[in-house]
């Protein structure tokens, strides 16, 4: 029963060490997105976005399907061996492995992996969808990010009216993981855009 104990003690503990390894490097690599985007590194929209999102979109899978998948099986070898030896206890540990790694299955899926599905979504439409082209005054650009069906984004207003005219604004949202833009505001632009989000502005 000693070699047991032992073997048991050390699998929950890989199991743990594997877990909060996969869940710091999710906290590093999504700070390192981050911070790519904010020094401009990513272009606004060409194919190697298209790369990009699905690169980290697989490295994102495997960082959640690997250690929760470990953690099930180990939880159903427990049980198994628990069952041919009729011991008492074990299945308190497979109970404990099975909402560990379904717990982080499900938190990793909710906050990790969803916001970068709805981001190829959209990037998807960006690149192949029809675009609307509209053409007024660059009014307002907020400060604040917001989130818009799961995704960052920036609101902003462009006046396409003659008198600054409230009615004549249209609301658009600017991907918060892009550069801002350069154009000043009370500037003449034109955007270009999908189901109100932009895919581009130029100086009209």
């Amino acid at each position: 029963m000693g070699p047991l104990t032992f073997n048991i003690e050390e699998t929950v503990n890989k199991c743990r060490s594997l877990l909060t390894s996969a869940f710091a490097f999710a906290i590093i690599e999504s700070m390192q997105v981050l911070n790519n985007a904010d020094k401009g590194d990513l272009l606004m929209y060409s194919e190697q976005d298209w790369k990009e999102i699905n690169a980290l979109l697989k490295k994102r899978w495997l960082i959640t399907l690997v250690p929760s998948g470990i953690a099930l099986a180990a939880a159903i070898a427990i049980f198994v061996y628990g069952q041919l030896n009729r011991h008492e206890y074990l299945w308190m540990l497979t109970a404990f492995l099975t909402l560990l790694g379904g717990g982080y299955f499900l938190f990793f899926i909710g906050v990790y992996v969803r916001p970068a599905l709805i981001y190829r979504r959209n990037l998807r439409y960006l690149l192949n969808g029809r675009k609307r082209v509209t053409t007024g005054i660059f009014k307002e650009f907020s400060e604040d990010i917001t989130d818009r069906e799961g995704m960052e984004v920036y609101a902003m207003l462009l006046n396409v009216g003659q008198k600054n005219d409230p009615e004549d604004d249209r609301l658009f949202y600017y991907d918060a993981y892009k550069p801002l833009p350069t154009l000043p505001i009370g500037s003449r632009v034109t955007v270009y855009s999908n189901d109100k989000l932009v895919s581009s502005m130029d100086p009209a």
